[in-house]
C-alpha cells in the first residue's frame, strides 16, 4: 500500500545446514514471519536475504509460503557471487533471484580482481553483506550453531554486529538502541552437515537482544510504526488523497518531479502520506488546545459570577463542568495519542524532506543516521523507517550520479533550498503576529485587573450611586481579567511563539545565505561546493527539527499542568 513502510527482516546463517532438519528450519521461520505478521497487521514485512546455500534459502522459502517479498542483497557481482555454487545450486540461484536485487560495491581499498583471487579479500565482502543486513533490518533471523568462530563475515560475526557488540568507532559512544542497526536477533539453533548425525535439536526459537534492552521496548518501537501504518491504511479516501498530492507538489515547491528513482519515488510518497497525517493530527490537537483553553477561560468567568454575584448552585455547577470537560478533552487526546503522533509523523517528514534532496544532489547520506541520535527508546521507530529507502534502489554510496544529470539535480535541490528560506520567512512573520497579538490581549487583561479595583476604591468617595453595583462589577471584571491574562501567557508558553520564532528566524538567515552561495556556486559551475552546501543545510534542518521535537514533549500540555 502507498504511503507504509515495511518492517524488514533479515536473514544470516550456514549454508551447510544438516539435510535431515532443513525442513523443520523452514517452518520456525514460517512461524516467525506469520507471528510478526499477527502481531503488526498493518505493517508490510520484507525479508533481506543474500540467497547463499542453507540459512538464505530456507529464509526465502519460508517467506514466498507466507506470501511476503524479499530483496536478494549480493556481497558481489552477480556473475562472481555465482562462482562459490555448484551449477545446480547457481540453477536455483538464478531462480531465486526475483526483480529487486542489490549488488554491493566492492569495499573500499580493494578491487574486483582481489575479490576474485578469494581469500581476506572475498571475506570482507561477506562482512560488507553482514553489515547491510544489520544496518538495514530491524529484526535479524540467524539460523545458527552458536558457535563464536571469529569469522570475518560468517553468522557469528553478523550476529554481534546485530546485537550491538561490534561498533564502528565513530558510533562508538551511542547506546546499544541508537546505534544503527542495532536490534533483536531470533536464534534458531542449527546442526551443519559436517557434523555426526545428532539427536533432532531443541528447535524453539531463542530471542536475543542488545545489552540493556528487552522485548517489551523493540515491540513499543514496532507498535508505533503498524500505528502509522494502520493511521495511513484507514485514512484511504479522496479527501485524504486529494491533501496527499498537495503535500507532494509542496515537497517540489508547487511542481512535480519527473524521472525519480524508485528511492526518491518511495521517499516522495512516504513523505506526502507522514506530512498529511501530521497536518490532520495537528488540527485536532489545536482545536482541543483552543477548547480547553475555551473552557478554562469560562470557568474562571462562572468562579467570578458565583463568589462576586452569588449566582448559586446552577452557576457552581457550571464551574464543575467547565472544569471536567477541560480536562476531560486533554484525558481524550492524550489517550487518543493525536499530539504524540503529530510530533512524530512531523519528525518523519522532516527527516524524509532532507533525505530526498540529499538524493537529489547526489548525495548518498543517510538521514536515518544523522537525525534524532540523542532520542533513544521509541524514537527509534523513525530512524528505521527512513532507512527503507535504501533497499528501493542502491543509495548510501551504492550508486554515483551521472555527471551530466548533476547540475538537473542541483537545480531541482536548490528549488527545495528556496522554498524553505521562503517557508521559514512566513513562519516567522506568522509567529511573530500571533505572539504580540496574544501578548497584547493578557497585557490588556492585566491592566485591567489592576485597574478594575480603582473604581471600587473610588465609589464610596466619590458617592456615586449604585456603588455596591460597582463595587461588585468592578471586583468581577478584576478576578475575570486577571483569570484570562494568567491563561493567555499559559498559552504563550505552550505554544512556544517566542521560541518559534526565534528558530525560525535562524533557519531563514542560514537558508537565504545558501541560496546566494547556490547562485554564486551554479554561475561558476562549483558543483562540489554546491554539494556540500546541500549537505550541510540538511543536517541543520535535521538539527533544528530534533530541537523542534524536543521543545514541544517539554511543552505537553496535561490535566496536571493546566494553569502552570
Amino acid at each position: 500500500m502507498k504511503g507504509t513502510v515495511s518492517l524488514v527482516i533479515a536473514v544470516t546463517g550456514h549454508r551447510d545446514l544438516h539435510p535431515d532438519y532443513v525442513s523443520e528450519y523452514q517452518k520456525q521461520v514460517v512461524e516467525i514471519l506469520r507471528t510478526l505478521k499477527d502481531r503488526h497487521p498493518h505493517t508490510p514485512l520484507l525479508l533481506l536475504s543474500g540467497l547463499a546455500d542453507g540459512a538464505d534459502r530456507v529464509a526465502v522459502y519460508a517467506a514466498q509460503q507466507v506470501e511476503i517479498p524479499y530483496v536478494a542483497v549480493l556481497p558481489m557481482p552477480k556473475s562472481e557471487y555465482r562462482k562459490d555454487f555448484t551449477p545446480e545450486s547457481a540453477a536455483e540461484f538464478d531462480r531465486l533471484l526475483g526483480d529487486r536485487v542489490i549488488e554491493l560495491p566492492v569495499a573500499q581499498g580493494q578491487s574486483l580482481s582481489e575479490i576474485q583471487k578469494g581469500g581476506p579479500a572475498r571475506d570482507r565482502q561477506y562482512r560488507e553483506l553482514g553489515g547491510f543486513l544489520v544496518r538495514y533490518s530491524q529484526i535479524l533471523i540467524a539460523l545458527w550453531d552458536d558457535q563464536f568462530t571469529g569469522k570475518v563475515g560468517g553468522t557469528s560475526d553478523v550476529v554481534k554486529m546485530k546485537l550491538g557488540q561490534i561498533r564502528s568507532a565513530e558510533r562508538s559512544h551511542l547506546m546499544p538502541s541508537n546505534f544503527n542497526g542495532a536490534g533483536p536477533v531470533y536464534v534458531i539453533p542449527a546442526v551443519r552437515a559436517g557434523s555426526p548425525r545428532p539427536q533432532i535439536p531443541a528447535l524453539r526459537c531463542e530471542q536475543r537482544y542488545p545489552a540493556g534492552r528487552n522485548g517489551k521496548d523493540y515491540e513499543k518501537i514496532y507498535g508505533l510504526l503498524d500505528e502509522y501504518n494502520a493511521d495511513v491504511a484507514c485514512s484511504q479516501n479522496p479527501a485524504f488523497e486529494k491533501a496527499v498530492r498537495q503535500s507532494r507538489k509542496f515537497l517540489f515547491e508547487g511542481g512535480e518531479a519527473v524521472g525519480l528513482s524508485p528511492a526518491m519515488e518511495w521517499v516522495a510518497t512516504v513523505y506526502a502520506y507522514a506530512d498529511t497525517l501530521a497536518l490532520r493530527c495537528a488540527r485536532f490537537s489545536l482545536r482541543i488546545l483552543h477548547a480547553t483553553f475555551g473552557l478554562l477561560g469560562l470557568s474562571g468567568v462562572m468562579l467570578a459570577w458565583l463568589h462576586v454575584f452569588e449566582g448559586g448552585d446552577p452557576v457552581l455547577l457550571g464551574y464543575y463542568v467547565c472544569l471536567i470537560a477541560g480536562a476531560g478533552l486533554l484525558i481524550w487526546e492524550t489517550r487518543s495519542g493525536r499530539r504524540k503522533k503529530h510530533e512524530d509523523y512531523r519528525a518523519l517528514a522532516e527527516a524524509l524532506r532532507v533525505q530526498f534532496f540529499w538524493m537529489a544532489a547526489g548525495l548518498s547520506d543517510l538521514a536515518a543516521e544523522q537525525y534524532l541520535l540523542k532520542h533513544a527508546g521509541e524514537m527509534v521507530w523513525i530512524r528505521e523507517a527512513i532507512s527503507e529507502c535504501g533497499l528501493h534502489d542502491p543509495v548510501a554510496g551504492l550508486n554515483a550520479p551521472v555527471a551530466s544529470d548533476l547540475p538537473m539535480r542541483l537545480r531541482l535541490a536548490h528549488t527545495w533550498v528556496r522554498g524553505q528560506a521562503n517557508y521559514f520567512s512566513g513562519k516567522q512573520t506568522q509567529y511573530r503576529r500571533r505572539r504580540r497579538f496574544v501578548v497584547r490581549l493578557a497585557q490588556a487583561g492585566a491592566a485591567l485587573g489592576l485597574i478594575a479595583p480603582i473604581a471600587a476604591w473610588l465609589a464610596p468617595r466619590m458617592q456615586w450611586p449604585a456603588e455596591a453595583e460597582i463595587v461588585r462589577w468592578s471586583h468581577a471584571t478584576a478576578a475575570v481579567a486577571l483569570w484570562l491574562a494568567a491563561l493567555l501567557w499559559n498559552y504563550i508558553e505552550r505554544r512556544g511563539f517566542e521560541q518559534e520564532e526565534k528558530e525560525y528566524a535562524r533557519m531563514f538567515d542560514l537558508f537565504c545565505y545558501a541560496d546566494e552561495q547556490l547562485e554564486k556556486y551554479e554561475l561558476a559551475k562549483d558543483f562540489d561546493s554546491s554539494v556540500e552546501t546541500i549537505r550541510e543545510l540538511g543536517r541543520a534542518a535535521l538539527e533544528e527539527n530534533g530541537d523542534w521535537l524536543a521543545m514541544h514533549r517539554e511543552r505537553k500540555l496535561s490535566p496536571h499542568n493546566l494553569v502552570g
